[in-house]
């Protein structure tokens, strides 16, 4: 079940555009400064800038700069402790910051892609996140929420971050050997001209079966909570009935029929959900002290 969840959060991952935006030539790196020997340079900064702004945070360089300090001090943290944040705990990290921004993820996600930013830089952030926020959390066990505290913000919730549950199906466009360039290439027009025919699950389905060089998986379902968030950002702008954009994995060019969507009926999906929003808001100050210290102790060396 772990494997399943997490080939189809790579397909979904690497469903988007891994570069939106490619940095102008006039952008040119320039090292700026050394945090405990990690290289921070000025394109680093520019991405960071944009960053701060989508999510409406002070961002000027020198504010560009620390979050940027605050991300080396925290992966090297991880070192040390050996915390390797899973799926969900990146997830939780996205959410939390979105939550900070009064935005959705699927909107913050939105909202990056505009900003012209790379995923991988974005991730390397939330991984930081997420690692130093289960290292605090594992030295300060007693933030846990009342079940009182629990049910009142179940009440108060409502149905506003109720998980939705995604029936999939992949369809994968076998990929030739000896692979070229030709080869994907016609492969990419193949799957791309199917996407575009494909508008209903019960007849899509079936002619995929039929074609050859194609493989169609058995059906699959998935929750947004499971999901990150560039991957239910995606599946919630995919119509009923329709395919995702094709993406490369080791089984060849695979799109995923979006053939059910509905409102999860798991209330322990919910209640997890608020445990570890009330959680986040009880280490605050736990993580703020815990970074403060990280902070004092670095070797910061500016150009």
């Amino acid at each position: 079940m772990r494997s399943s969840i997490k080939k189809i959060l790579t397909a979904l991952v690497t469903a988007l555009p891994l570069v939106i935006g490619a940095p102008r030539l006039a952008e040119a790196q320039k090292l700026v400064a050394q945090v405990n020997g990690v290289p921070v340079t000025s394109l680093d900064i520019a991405q960071r800038q944009r960053f701060l702004r989508v999510i409406h945070r002070p961002a000027s360089a020198n504010d560009a700069f620390e979050s940027l300090v605050a991300d080396a001090l925290k992966q090297q943290d991880m070192k040390t402790y050996g915390e390797t944040p899973k799926p969900g705990d990146i997830q939780l990290a996205i959410q939390q910051t979105a939550d900070d921004a009064h935005m959705s993820p699927q909107a913050l996600a939105a909202a990056l892609q505009r900003a012209g930013l790379k995923l991988p830089d974005l991730q390397s952030h939330w991984t930081a996140k997420a690692g130093f926020y289960i290292i605090v959390g594992s030295q300060n066990r007693m933030v846990e929420p009342t079940d009182a505290a629990i049910n009142a913000a179940l009440a108060s919730e409502g149905t506003k971050n109720t998980p939705i549950v995604y029936t999939l199906q992949a369809v994968s466009f076998i990929l030739p050997a000896p692979l070229t360039i030709a080869g994907l290439n016609a492969t990419a027009r193949r799957a791309t001209a199917f996407r575009a025919s494909f508008t209903s699950c019960d007849t899509g389905i079936a002619r995929a079966k039929a074609m050859k060089g194609v493989i169609v998986k058995s059906p699959i379902q998935r929750s947004s909570a499971e999901l990150s968030a560039n991957g239910a950002a995606l599946l919630q702008k995919i119509p009923l009935g329709h395919l995702t954009p094709p993406s490369r994995d080791p089984t060849g060019l695979t799109m995923f029929a979006v053939c059910g969507r509905a409102a999860s009926t798991d209330k322990d999906a919910a209640r997890n959900a608020v445990i570890a929003k009330l959680q986040a808001q009880n280490l605050k100050p736990m993580i703020a002290a815990a970074y403060a210290r990280l902070r004092a102790r670095a070797v910061i060396q500016r150009r």
